[in-house]
């Protein structure tokens, strides 16, 4: 079955809208801002973080065919912005934010494949203060 891009997009970012941190992050519970247009960070204002922008930067087909047929492989950076306080140690609302993106995207199985999100932290690639 083939899916769009588009769609597989819409659902990763509907998936990380629900991201719930386990304390908060700038007296927020979750990202007050998520986008797919990227934003340097200097251009978010402090008011809109914690804020998270999902970038496409790579689509790959799979060489490896499976029983359904060939595999692709879409592959987002996400781009993370909060304001960091005084903390007791060195990104621990960073940290907060990491586990609840990842919670959020745990391993989803249907008919033993995986349909969306497979979490790397390796994946997160940009974080800034």
């Amino acid at each position: 079955m083939n899916v769009s891009r588009e769609s597989v997009m819409s659902a990763l970012v509907a998936k990380l809208q629900g991201a719930a941190f386990a304390a908060p992050v700038n007296g927020k519970t979750s990202f007050v801002s998520i986008s797919r247009r990227l934003k340097l960070w200097a251009d978010v204002p402090k008011s809109l973080r914690p804020a998270m922008f999902i970038t496409n930067i790579a689509s790959n087909s799979l060489s490896e065919r499976s029983v359904a047929g060939e595999d692709d492989a879409e592959c987002r950076s996400l781009h993370l912005y909060r304001r960091q306080r005084h903390e007791r140690g060195p990104a621990i609302s960073l940290n907060v934010i990491m586990d609840a993106i990842e919670a959020r995207c745990a391993r989803a199985m249907d008919n033993n494949r995986q349909t969306l999100a497979a979490w790397s932290p390796i994946a997160a690639s940009t974080a800034r203060s």
